[in-house]
């Protein structure tokens, strides 16, 4: 079973970091906003008896809807209670913790899905804190209508990569308007969001985020405009799309099973909402 989470003391100070001061708000209720949506996961995962449904690389869409949160980029409530449990918990000397590795994906999907002025720029800072200890889920940047569509990119061609960002540091830090800039940026963009992370050299995430607000308008979509998160296919749906014909009195029990984890993340959500209005 997943421990329960431990809220930070209302009566401790702030931790002294970038985050405390850079959204100087009480700990307690984002603390208690935050183990209302671990308490959801819980719910979820006690109903479903599914412990390891949390893998390497899950989609963040199906995370989110097994564990009882949302990906909202208008609604930054769970992201800031997130961010102040991996920094209040310590969360880069916990790497274990099922808890913060959940606050993290929960930072990290906002993160890689809104729009790049969606989120505090502060929180840059934060996500680099722990990307390096915790596990991505996966999710695709939400579509823009005001941007064309990216170009394809060759993943192996790191020197591609490496030349972009030599461009992007040359001539564009403080205009990217013309075509080399575009080209450049609309390139470690595409490498960003359309490889695997463990095969692109370092400079990728970095250009991007160096150069995401000076080349806001020459950006481009990564995904197709008829992508959205509810078309995401969950691993425990295409379970039960094999399931043989003997196994209808099992899929009747999971049924039950799915009403009662409904019920309880419901309840859960509605404690959620009253520690948010507290915020």
């Amino acid at each position: 079973e997943h421990a329960a989470a431990r809220a930070p003391s209302p009566t401790s100070p702030p931790p002294g970091n970038a985050m405390s001061r850079a959204y100087p708000r009480s700990a307690a209720p984002a603390a208690l906003l935050f183990c209302a949506l671990l308490a959801g996961r819980a719910a979820a995962e006690e109903e479903h008896d599914d412990h390891d449904d949390h893998d390497h690389g899950m989609p963040c869409y199906c995370d989110a809807k097994a564990h009882g949160w949302s990906i909202d980029c208008d609604d930054l409530t769970g992201v800031n209670a997130a961010v102040s449990y991996l920094e209040a918990e310590k969360c880069d000397e916990h790497e274990d913790s099922d808890e913060c590795h959940e606050a993290y994906i929960i930072l990290q999907s906002h993160h890689d899905y809104c729009p790049h002025d969606s989120l505090p720029p502060e929180y840059e800072g934060v996500i680099h804190v722990y990307e390096d200890h915790f596990e991505d889920c996966s999710i695709g940047r939400k579509y823009d209508s005001r941007l064309d569509d990216c170009a394809a990119v060759d993943c192996d061609d790191s020197a591609a990569m490496t030349a972009a960002k030599e461009k992007l540091y040359a001539s564009c830090e403080s205009d990217c308007s013309s075509s080399e800039c575009k080209e450049a940026i609309q390139l470690i963009l595409m490498a960003h969001d359309s490889c695997d992370e463990d095969d692109l050299p370092g400079i990728v995430e970095v250009a991007l985020h160096d150069f995401e607000e000076v080349c806001e308008d020459q950006l481009c979509n990564s995904v197709g405009a008829d992508y959205t998160l509810e078309d995401t296919e969950c691993p425990a749906e295409d379970d039960h799309d094999d399931h043989d014909d003997h196994d209808d009195h099992d899929d009747h029990d999971d049924h039950d099973d799915d009403e009662g984890a409904a019920k309880g993340v419901s309840a859960v959500l509605a404690a959620a909402a009253i520690a948010a209005a507290a915020l």
